[in-house]
């Protein structure tokens, strides 16, 4: 993956050396959580057991859902996040894909994010704001209204190198 040579790559074609590189780097991931860290973890939970810090009923008969855990790392980058989120919402709605599975993707948790979501509606309804939903279609509007007029919807730069 390192010496790979991406140099003059249109951009579909560096987005499938990057995509390439990042199921080598997953793989090696998965490799090191799975057959490294989970067999350490198992053996600390179990010295913890051994020596009544870990109260367990019956702890070698669930041995396995006592220590399991997932080991992820930090999340991929995305070079298109709105199509990979309409992707992700695509996938749930399909039941394809599981929001836990959308959230921790994206390094997150599935009950913190649930938790914080909870909060921030409840503060929103007790100062009277609403919240709409934009769906892939609205966005969609909206991205050719702003390439219609040419204008972002942010423009930092408006007005810079202007005389005054």
């Amino acid at each position: 993956v390192a010496f790979k040579d991406v140099e003059g790559v249109n951009f579909a074609g560096f987005r499938s050396a990057m995509l390439d590189a990042w199921r080598v780097f997953m793989m090696h991931r998965t490799w090191l959580g799975e057959d490294t860290c989970q067999p350490i973890y198992t053996m600390l939970m179990e010295e913890a057991y051994l020596r009544g810090e870990f109260d367990a009923p019956d702890f070698y008969l669930n041995i396995d859902g006592l220590t399991h855990a997932d080991w992820r790392g930090s999340p991929k980058g995305d070079i298109e996040p709105i199509k990979a989120a309409q992707a992700d919402v695509i996938l749930i709605q399909n039941n394809i894909k599981t929001r836990a599975e959308a959230i921790a993707e994206r390094g997150g948790e599935l009950r913190a994010v649930m938790d914080q979501l909870e909060e921030e509606q409840e503060m929103m309804r007790e100062r009277g704001l609403t919240e709409e939903k934009i769906t892939p279609d609205k966005a969609e509007q909206w991205a050719e209204k702003e390439n219609d007029t040419g204008d972002s919807a942010v423009d930092d730069m408006k007005g810079a190198g202007d005389e005054a």
